[in-house]
């Protein structure tokens, strides 16, 4: 890197559907994109109502500047969709976006652009 350039370098929280034998390959693409930009990328699972409090602690305790939820389709979005809220509930301050299939601009607002969160 050059001296001239200011990097800000983050730790970023990717929240998605992750399971043992079906990794979320579009959170992989993204992990090692900002892994290679010198960020640290963290990918947390979200498999479903059981494991959701369990994501929100894992991001509450990375602390990362920013976090991403993948709204890819339906069946993973419910997951995200409950998550978003949850971690600002917690004491989270950070940057938070959605993205996949369900979170781009089809929709008028979605939950990450919704005032308040």
């Amino acid at each position: 890197m050059s001296d001239s350039v200011s990097t800000h370098l983050v730790t970023v929280a990717l929240v998605g559907r992750e399971e043992l034998g079906d990794e979320n390959l579009a959170l992989r693409y993204l992990a090692s994109a900002l892994k290679h930009a010198g960020h640290t990328p963290r990918i947390v699972p979200l498999g479903g109502p059981t494991t959701l409090l369990r994501a929100v602690t894992d991001v509450i305790e990375l602390r990362p500047a920013l976090v991403g939820v993948s709204l890819s389709d339906a069946d993973t979005s419910i997951d995200g969709l409950a998550f978003i809220r949850l971690p600002r509930k917690k004491g989270y301050s950070g940057h938070a976006t959605c993205g996949g299939a369900l979170a781009h601009d089809r929709s008028p607002r979605t939950p990450c652009q919704a005032p308040g969160y």
